[in-house]
Protein backbone atom coordinates (compact mmCIF):
# COMPACT_ATOMS: atom_id res chain seq x y z
CA UNK A 1 0.00 0.00 0.00
CA UNK A 2 2.92 2.49 1.25
CA UNK A 3 4.55 1.40 -2.17
CA UNK A 4 1.64 2.60 -4.21
CA UNK A 5 1.18 5.94 -2.49
CA UNK A 6 4.52 6.58 -3.15
CA UNK A 7 4.50 5.89 -6.99
CA UNK A 8 1.08 7.87 -6.97
CA UNK A 9 2.93 10.86 -5.33
CA UNK A 10 5.82 10.30 -7.54
CA UNK A 11 3.31 10.57 -11.16
CA UNK A 12 1.25 13.85 -9.41
CA UNK A 13 4.27 15.51 -8.65
CA UNK A 14 6.06 14.96 -12.18
CA UNK A 15 2.46 16.10 -13.47
CA UNK A 16 2.58 19.31 -11.87
CA UNK A 17 6.27 19.63 -13.05
CA UNK A 18 5.90 19.26 -16.45
CA UNK A 19 2.20 21.14 -16.24
CA UNK A 20 4.34 24.11 -14.74
CA UNK A 21 7.15 24.07 -17.36
CA UNK A 22 4.80 24.01 -20.50
CA UNK A 23 2.82 27.27 -18.60
CA UNK A 24 5.52 29.54 -18.04
CA UNK A 25 5.13 32.74 -20.14
CA UNK A 26 7.48 34.00 -22.32
CA UNK A 27 8.24 37.48 -21.81
CA UNK A 28 5.84 40.42 -22.72
CA UNK A 29 6.23 42.44 -25.82
CA UNK A 30 8.09 46.05 -25.44
CA UNK A 31 4.89 47.35 -25.95
CA UNK A 32 1.13 46.13 -26.01
CA UNK A 33 1.28 46.67 -29.88
CA UNK A 34 4.78 44.95 -30.83
CA UNK A 35 4.57 41.32 -31.25
CA UNK A 36 7.43 42.19 -34.37
CA UNK A 37 10.35 42.47 -32.23
CA UNK A 38 11.07 45.82 -34.09
CA UNK A 39 9.57 47.98 -30.92
CA UNK A 40 12.15 47.97 -27.98
CA UNK A 41 11.24 50.98 -25.79
CA UNK A 42 8.40 53.69 -25.97
CA UNK A 43 9.83 54.91 -28.79
CA UNK A 44 10.94 53.69 -32.62
CA UNK A 45 11.15 54.18 -35.92
CA UNK A 46 11.93 51.82 -38.97
CA UNK A 47 12.81 52.80 -42.34
CA UNK A 48 13.70 50.17 -45.05
CA UNK A 49 16.62 50.96 -47.74
CA UNK A 50 15.24 53.23 -50.26
CA UNK A 51 15.71 54.40 -54.33
CA UNK A 52 17.04 57.64 -54.97
CA UNK A 53 14.41 60.59 -54.88
CA UNK A 54 13.09 63.46 -53.45
CA UNK A 55 11.09 61.55 -50.81
CA UNK A 56 11.40 59.74 -47.75
CA UNK A 57 9.10 56.43 -46.79
CA UNK A 58 9.06 55.73 -42.97
CA UNK A 59 7.44 52.89 -42.66
CA UNK A 60 6.84 53.64 -39.05
CA UNK A 61 7.54 55.73 -36.20
CA UNK A 62 6.04 55.12 -32.44
CA UNK A 63 6.25 58.00 -30.14
CA UNK A 64 5.55 57.96 -26.55
CA UNK A 65 4.53 61.34 -27.05
CA UNK A 66 3.45 64.14 -30.07
CA UNK A 67 6.31 64.94 -32.34
CA UNK A 68 8.14 64.65 -35.64
CA UNK A 69 10.28 62.26 -37.99
CA UNK A 70 12.95 64.68 -39.46
CA UNK A 71 15.60 63.28 -42.09
CA UNK A 72 19.02 64.27 -41.67
CA UNK A 73 22.02 64.32 -43.64
CA UNK A 74 25.24 62.61 -43.10
CA UNK A 75 28.40 64.69 -42.05
CA UNK A 76 31.43 62.53 -41.11
CA UNK A 77 29.21 60.06 -39.15
CA UNK A 78 27.20 62.77 -37.34
CA UNK A 79 23.68 64.23 -37.91
CA UNK A 80 24.07 67.29 -40.07
CA UNK A 81 21.49 69.64 -41.79
CA UNK A 82 17.86 68.72 -41.90
CA UNK A 83 16.43 67.91 -45.52
CA UNK A 84 12.99 67.35 -44.79
CA UNK A 85 10.73 66.93 -41.73
CA UNK A 86 7.31 65.05 -41.37
CA UNK A 87 4.19 66.77 -39.84
CA UNK A 88 2.93 67.00 -36.83
CA UNK A 89 2.44 63.42 -35.34
CA UNK A 90 0.23 62.13 -32.59
CA UNK A 91 1.54 59.86 -29.73
CA UNK A 92 1.35 56.29 -30.91
CA UNK A 93 1.83 54.73 -33.49
CA UNK A 94 1.99 56.01 -37.15
CA UNK A 95 2.67 54.05 -40.30
CA UNK A 96 3.36 54.56 -44.08
CA UNK A 97 4.62 58.82 -43.80
CA UNK A 98 6.26 60.17 -46.93
CA UNK A 99 8.64 62.98 -46.16
CA UNK A 100 9.63 65.23 -48.53
CA UNK A 101 13.04 66.40 -48.59
CA UNK A 102 14.58 69.70 -49.63
CA UNK A 103 17.14 67.96 -52.24
CA UNK A 104 17.24 64.48 -54.35
CA UNK A 105 19.10 61.76 -52.82
CA UNK A 106 22.06 60.32 -54.00
CA UNK A 107 22.69 56.26 -54.62
CA UNK A 108 25.29 55.21 -51.92
CA UNK A 109 24.30 58.09 -49.25
CA UNK A 110 23.42 57.67 -45.84
CA UNK A 111 20.85 59.56 -44.23
CA UNK A 112 19.66 59.80 -40.44
CA UNK A 113 16.48 58.97 -39.60
CA UNK A 114 15.25 60.81 -35.80
CA UNK A 115 12.27 61.27 -34.01
CA UNK A 116 12.13 64.73 -32.48
CA UNK A 117 9.74 65.31 -29.53
CA UNK A 118 7.29 68.39 -30.19
CA UNK A 119 7.16 71.42 -27.72
CA UNK A 120 3.47 72.06 -27.78
CA UNK A 121 2.77 74.04 -30.85
CA UNK A 122 2.46 71.56 -33.42
CA UNK A 123 5.25 73.43 -35.32
CA UNK A 124 8.70 72.13 -36.58
CA UNK A 125 11.07 74.05 -34.86
CA UNK A 126 14.96 72.39 -34.46
CA UNK A 127 15.87 74.52 -31.65
CA UNK A 128 13.18 73.80 -30.09
CA UNK A 129 11.95 70.39 -30.50
CA UNK A 130 14.70 68.13 -29.48
CA UNK A 131 15.77 64.79 -30.80
CA UNK A 132 13.89 61.78 -28.50
CA UNK A 133 16.56 60.23 -26.52
CA UNK A 134 16.12 56.25 -24.91
CA UNK A 135 18.91 55.42 -22.63
CA UNK A 136 21.06 59.01 -23.63
CA UNK A 137 20.56 57.87 -26.99
CA UNK A 138 18.94 59.82 -30.29
CA UNK A 139 16.36 57.19 -31.25
CA UNK A 140 17.38 57.16 -35.06
CA UNK A 141 17.95 55.07 -38.15
CA UNK A 142 20.97 55.23 -40.58
CA UNK A 143 18.99 54.91 -44.13
CA UNK A 144 21.17 53.57 -47.54
CA UNK A 145 19.96 55.16 -50.56
CA UNK A 146 20.78 52.46 -52.83
CA UNK A 147 19.45 52.41 -56.69
CA UNK A 148 19.29 48.43 -56.08
CA UNK A 149 16.53 48.57 -53.07
CA UNK A 150 13.36 47.42 -53.29
CA UNK A 151 10.31 49.11 -53.32
CA UNK A 152 8.58 49.98 -49.27
CA UNK A 153 6.22 48.10 -47.99
CA UNK A 154 4.37 48.15 -44.81
CA UNK A 155 4.78 46.92 -41.65
CA UNK A 156 2.10 46.27 -39.60
CA UNK A 157 2.68 46.28 -35.75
Amino acid sequence: MKKNIFILLIVIAAALGVWSWQNKQAPAPSTPEDTTGLVVGKNAIYVSEQKPGNRVMIEFALLAQPGFVAIHENQSGNQGKILGVSSWLPAGKNQALNIPLSRATQDQETLFVMLHRDNGNGVFDPAADKPILENSDPVMMELLIDDGAAESGEINL
